[in-house]
């Protein structure tokens, strides 16, 4: 009889390991995946590859996890789409369409090259759809109920519950934790809204409860004699490994770290615009673009990287809408004036340039502005890197960060250093990559004289910005990469403005304006600067001056002169 109970519980923990891989693999993979498989031709523009383990969210499912999630495709650090394309549409038009098709992705390239030797790193990346609050908070509700269930109502009851009962019950308390991480690993809770602290909190506190009354269970099942000793062990073992790691993932999340890193677990409640806004038609983080360009329109176009696209932010707090708004309401609705974000995260000055010839044609822009951050000089793939990182680093961080989604360790890397860096500064680093003699410097060069023949062709006037790196140690360090990219901005005919003056001029330490402690990125408040001082050098410029004036001389001298 012991015999047989013995193996009806090794059934019955191979059954439930096996559900854990499936739940791991199937309904919780990697919520992004670099694509290093080779793609297959399959007919003109479309393309494929095999992703099995996200079978579950295709378009071909008719109750499929894609009415919470969906697979959006990356190209570089662009998002292609639209996706759930008509695959007829992506072997004829192409353009970054695709569609999630049984086990494998059916897409397109952004200009319908070969993607075995464009050269552009493709990955996928799980994104919630509008219904995935309802699941949130199903989720919540049901891990609840089962704490409620497997907590609170046996330890009130305990006194009346027989012994074996308890030690039974001690058997499949360990699963429990398991569960908890699984839900951990769907990220569904906001860690960045009040309610989600509320929930990791109330989680912490409970699952405290849990710990000791888990000790208890444990108690009773090593002092009774007919408890196998090495099941003890085993139960025990695990019961503290889930329990330990559910506490230091629930503690992490009540104080996450606040970056909009594209590695950062949560990155879609830390830079939600990123998830949920859509690319327009031009494939911009912006509204769709109107093309032609309708008259009485005085039209602005930014390009740059991370700082233009507004890491971090919305929209609506973004440098370039709040330019529009300002301008819009300067010139008090008697014409119509547009600014449009070309900014991608990621990009140096050769691709942002490239990006504006690309679309420039088309948008017809009357003034360009070039936001010039101070690592814009690097290549892709990088030639100067701040540290080489062994496999094992780039293995723990594709297995915690990548396949677990673990805030925890996500706080550990940001806060201590595993490896040794090649530079002991910021500063270094990028002068290192501002070395005249190196190839990302040369390619800044060229590709400013590219968008200088543009602007000339174009009669399109040009503006740079050169922005400062927000940590409190950057502006004294950093005079002479400042003063050698100024120079080389002005010998192409772009009219420089270093923002390391403005954000001097408030008294404040460069730190208050970031977005966190350990992102760099400019915050809302520093975006609202820029587009202040941005208001005051459009209103200045020849091309501004020349369209208010061919619209009504009186009244726009009238507003200008308030400048």
């Amino acid at each position: 009889m012991r015999s047989a109970k013995k193996l009806s519980f090794i059934i019955f923990f191979v059954v439930a390991v096996l559900i854990i891989i499936f739940s791991w693999r199937y309904l919780l993979p990697p919520q992004e995946k670099i694509l290093r498989d080779s793609f297959t031709q399959v007919d003109r523009n479309m393309w494929s590859v095999a992703i099995p383990f996200y079978r579950l969210y295709s378009d071909n499912l008719p109750l499929s996890w894609n009415s919470i999630w969906q697979v959006n495709l990356y190209e570089e650090n662009m998002l292609l789409g639209p996706p759930h394309s008509i695959h007829l549409n992506i072997i004829q038009d192409g353009k970054g369409r695709y569609s999630h098709w049984g086990d494998e992705l059916l897409f397109s390239t952004s200009d319908n090259s070969d993607p075995n030797t464009n050269g552009r790193k493709y990955s996928i990346v799980l994104a919630y759809t509008p219904s995935h609050t309802i699941f949130s908070m199903i989720a919540i509700a049901t891990i609840f109920l089962l704490i409620a269930g497997l907590v609170v109502v046996p330890a009130v009851q305990a006194a009346s519950i027989p012994v074996k009962t308890k030690i039974r019950f001690a058997k499949f308390m360990p699963f429990f934790g398991v569960f908890v991480l699984l839900l951990y690993r769907s990220n569904v809770v906001n860690v960045s809204a009040w309610w989600g602290i509320v929930f990791y909190t109330a989680m912490l506190f409970l699952f405290t409860l849990w710990t000791g009354f888990g000790m208890y269970l444990s108690y009773l099942c090593y002092s009774c004699a007919k408890t196998n000793k090495f099941l003890y062990v085993l139960l025990n073992v695990w019961f503290m490994l889930s329990v330990s790691t559910v506490m230091i993932e629930t503690t992490a999340r009540i104080f996450p770290v606040y970056t909009s890193w594209a590695n950062n677990p949560g990155e879609k409640f830390f830079w939600p615009d990123r998830v949920y806004f859509p690319l327009n038609n031009f494939g911009h983080r912006d509204r769709d673009f109107i093309i032609p360009k309708p008259d009485n329109t005085y039209r602005i176009v930014l390009i740059g990287d991370s700082y233009t696209e507004g890491a971090g932010l919305s929209r609506q707090q973004t440098m370039g809408y709040l330019l529009e708004r300002q301008i819009t309401k300067l010139l008090r609705d008697t014409a119509n004036v547009e600014v449009y974000n070309l900014g991608h995260c990621g990009m140096n000055t050769k691709e942002e340039v490239d990006v504006l010839l690309h679309d420039g044609d088309k948008l017809q822009p009357d003034l360009v502005f070039l936001n010039y951050v101070m690592n814009d000089a690097e290549t892709h793939p990088l030639t100067i890197t701040p540290a080489d990182e062994p496999m094992w680093y780039k293995e723990l961080n594709r297995i915690l960060i990548t396949s677990a989604g673990s805030y925890a360790y996500y706080r550990f890397i940001k806060s201590f250093r595993l490896i040794e860096e090649h530079f002991a500064t910021t500063s270094d680093y990028l002068a290192a990559q501002h070395d005249k003699n190196k190839a990302g410097w040369q390619d800044v060069s060229a590709a400013l004289r590219r968008m200088e023949l543009w602007l000339n062709e174009h009669r399109c006037e040009g503006i740079a910005l050169i922005w400062p790196i927000f940590q409190n140690d950057w502006t004294s360090s950093a005079a002479k990469i400042n003063k050698q990219v100024e120079e080389e901005l002005k010998s192409h005919q772009l009219t420089v403005f270093d923002l390391n003056d403005l954000f001097q001029q408030t008294n404040e330490p460069l730190v208050n304006f970031a977005l966190s402690r350990v992102d760099h990125h400019p915050n809302a408040n520093a975006n609202r600067l820029v587009s202040k001082l941005m208001e005051l050098i459009v209103v200045d410029t020849k091309s501004f001056q020349s369209f208010i004036k061919s619209k009504d001389i009186g009244r726009m001298s009238m507003i200008t002169n308030r400048h």
